[in-house]
């Protein structure tokens, strides 16, 4: 084995790594998700928490963290054990099963999850709580379903958790079913379709227009401005906008277009 892929072993065992390597693979797919979830994430939590744009980021880092080391050990599930019920399975884990040790990797998040998690006092925080449990929950559960149009209504919530989950420990409940209920229409719904065109159980042929998820997100602009006039808090249509301008930016420039496809058949 050369000493390329012992360190891509080793960067698996990092928070972060396995995604990495399995659902970004490229620079265009680490953009992809900055800009549509790392960068709406950090100006929620900027606007909503009156954090200052350093704190807020940091306030991110910590929330990312503890969401990606659950999602990756969903990710990994999917990627091995849940092949069996998918109908179009793909292979994302560039190693031999014998190359690497699941025990160690899944571990390995628990601990950094376990201890961040207590180090923020989190343990009395049951909103916190609770939306971890629906996310194991649901993780499991589309992973063992084993009919594919089931698994699109557990594909549009994980979607939709993963959009909120960096700033569920800094806002109030009212607050997440507000950015909750923005992920599902400026994050999820174009993923979703693109999952289930994935999965060959829709056919989208507009979806390779340049200007479509522009088009998406532009008709999602009532539900954002509604939210942003029942809260009293203009970021939800801004980040509404913000997803408007940055899908027309893809369509206008051909050569960066494939971006915002490189991650989105993934959950």
């Amino acid at each position: 084995m050369s000493t390329s892929s012992k360190a891509a072993i080793l960067f698996l065992y990092i928070p972060l790594g396995y995604a990495i390597q399995t659902r970004m693979r490229s620079t265009k797919g680490i953009v992809n998700t900055i800009a549509t979830g790392w960068v709406p994430a950090i100006a929620l939590i900027t606007c909503l928490t009156n954090l200052p744009l350093t704190h807020a980021i940091g306030a991110f880092l910590l929330g990312y963290i503890l969401f990606i080391c659950v999602y990756e050990i969903g990710y990994f599930y999917n990627d091995t054990l849940g092949t069996r019920h998918d109908e179009v399975p793909r292979r994302r884990l560039p190693f031999q099963p014998g190359e690497y040790s699941p025990i160690a990797l899944i571990a390995g998040r628990l601990t950094v999850f376990s201890v961040l998690a207590f180090s923020l006092g989190l343990g009395n925080n049951s909103l916190w709580i609770s939306f971890y449990v629906a996310l194991v929950g649901l993780i499991f559960l589309h992973n063992v379903l084993r009919s594919t149009p089931l698994k699109f209504a557990t594909f549009i919530q994980l979607s939709a958790m993963r959009f909120v989950a960096p700033i569920v420990p800094f806002v109030s409940v009212d607050e997440l079913l507000a950015c909750t209920i923005l992920g599902i229409f400026v994050f999820s719904f174009g993923r979703l379709i693109t999952y289930m065109d994935g999965k060959d159980r829709l056919t989208v042929n507009e979806r390779s227009g340049k200007f479509f998820n522009a088009q998406i997100q532009l008709l999602a602009l009532p539900t954002t401005a509604l939210l942003s006039l029942y809260t009293g808090s203009i970021v939800y249509v801004c980040i509404s906008l913000y997803f408007i301008v940055l899908y027309s930016t893809f369509g206008t420039f051909p050569q960066i277009r494939k971006i915002v496809r490189s991650e989105d058949r993934t959950s």
